[in-house]
């Protein structure tokens, strides 16, 4: 019998004698941990049972749902003895066995598998004999078409046109299979929700636009698509165009309005204006200056408060 005894003094692993009822010091803690649990670990598996399988791979090329699990069967029993004749084998997914059968001792393995739908999946592999199971041997993987990952996108605008690109999608954001040939890209500007391209394979747009004669924001977004699946919508950086008309006020009460101005650190120090909550804020010796910053035009005048 095992015991975890600590105290003011001292703390340490005991054994107990069940006859004399002796402690024999077994390691000390020199910190003076407490332990509250102890147990013992089973063994994977009987001494007599098989080892456990190796070199386990799955292949569903190409998003299909229909593929092969292959793995080698072990050459020794768990005690670490030899291993010969025909070994038992059987691949499950959860409770639901997929495959039984038998073959020779170290020799690989490849069962045929088919899933109903696109996820994640894990297999588990494992070797017995009369005596019993052999230690599981599992493989993960994601099995069908999978969603693209998010692009980048930047915009800019010059002589009358906006050019913006993003970066193409090559690889799905979950693991599963991707085609970038295949792939489609949506693309909006805002403020006005103007969708731009529907479902183009071009990783640019060129697009002639009027500059407007009020102050305005513009920016794109993108969202990738491949076999039915969307990344998340991808957003460029606001440019802005247009020109005050006085009488013009700015109050910095969106983050929206924020995103026309450029926030210069001078001193280049820790302090930098934010915005928060509808307003701009600064941090300073512990606590939040809050400013309402505004800007009121009249005519060709500007001035600020």
């Amino acid at each position: 019998m095992f015991w975890a005894f600590c105290n003011d003094v001292t703390s340490g692993l005991y054994e107990v004698s069940l006859t004399t009822g002796a402690a024999s010091l077994i390691v000390s803690h020199p910190t003076f941990e407490q332990v509250t649990g102890l147990y013992i670990v089973a063994p994977a598996a009987e001494d007599g049972a098989p080892a456990a399988c190796t070199e386990l791979s799955a292949s569903f090329p190409e998003g299909s749902l229909t593929g092969t699990i292959a793995f080698r069967l072990p050459s020794t029993l768990f005690s670490g003895a030899a291993l010969s004749g025909q070994v038992s084998y059987k691949v499950l997914h959860g409770n639901n066995m997929l495959a039984s059968g038998n073959k020779g001792a170290g020799e690989m393995v490849t069962v045929p598998v088919t899933v109903q739908k696109n996820g994640n999946y894990e297999f588990t592999v494992v070797a017995y004999n009369a005596v019993g199971d052999g230690p599981s041997a599992k493989i993960s993987t994601f099995i069908g078409h999978g969603t693209p990952t998010v692009p980048q996108i930047t915009a800019s605008y010059s002589d009358g046109r906006f050019h913006v690109e993003w970066t193409p999608v090559t690889e799905s954001s979950d693991g599963g299979y991707l085609d970038p040939e295949q792939v489609t890209y949506r693309l909006v500007r805002y403020p006005s929700n103007a969708v731009i391209e529907q479902a183009t394979s071009a990783t640019f747009a060129d697009i002639e636009f009027e500059e407007p004669s009020t102050l305005t924001s513009y920016y794109y977004g993108v969202t990738a698509s491949y076999n039915g699946k969307s990344s998340q919508e991808a957003f460029s950086n606001r440019v802005t165009l247009g020109s005050i008309v006085p009488p013009y006020a700015h109050t910095f009460d969106s983050e929206e309005k924020v995103d026309n101005h450029t926030i210069i650190n001078a001193n280049d120090d820790h302090r930098q204006w934010v915005y928060n909550s509808g307003s701009m804020v600064i941090q300073w010796n512990s606590s939040m200056i809050f400013l309402q910053i505004h800007c009121e035009c009249q005519y060709s005048e500007c001035q600020q408060s």
